[in-house]
């Protein structure tokens, strides 16, 4: 009674399997009717045995793959819910309330706004155009440009575009706003 030997549903399923294989394998044998009756018999035994061995196993792997996949799942859903977080509390600090014209505000939006610019700028062929950088940038130019800001002040100081690249400059300004006001930003 010490020495009992425990085996899994797995390793039921495997001696089952091979169970049933040896005895079909061994009414192959040139062993008479009897014989060959005998092994098919315990062969077909063997088989309904390892199929309900395998039922439990089978939900079992269902079941973990299920529980994996809701897991991905929910990490998506907390990762898209602290995005828009994110955008939301963007927009808060962005916001065009009743900021005053504070030079420490302006310094501050236009700190964030190089920031932004600079990402945005340095990385053009990735997907940033549709990003929320892009939109945090509309929403720091258009605080910028409501608190008395002008185009050229952002073109020149936070684009760094100013001589010959001034038009590419107010070129990317005017896109940059056509393309928060489409969006409604």
């Amino acid at each position: 009674m010490a020495n009992q030997l425990v085996l899994s549903n797995w390793h039921k399923a495997y001696i089952a399997g091979g169970c049933a294989v040896s005895m079909w394998l061994a009414s192959q044998a040139p062993i008479g009717k009897v014989g060959k009756g005998v092994f098919l018999s315990l062969s077909l035994l063997h088989s309904v045995a390892l199929v309900r061995i395998a039922k439990p196993l089978i939900f079992e792997e269902a079941s973990a793959i299920a529980r994996l996949m809701m897991d991905k799942e929910v990490k998506n859903t907390e990762l898209l819910l602290q995005t828009k977080q994110l955008e939301s509390e963007m927009e808060q600090v962005y916001a065009t309330s009743d900021v005053t014209s504070d030079t420490e505000v302006i310094n501050e939006l236009k700190d964030s706004l190089e920031a932004l610019w600079d990402a945005v700028a340095t990385n053009p062929t990735s997907d940033l155009q549709a990003s929320t950088n892009r939109k945090s940038l509309y929403l720091a130019a258009v605080s910028l440009l409501k608190n008395g800001k002008s185009e050229t002040f952002l073109i020149e100081e936070v684009f760094g575009c100013s001589g010959r690249n001034f038009q590419n400059g107010k070129k990317l300004l005017q896109e940059l706003l056509h393309e928060g006001e489409e969006n409604k930003w």
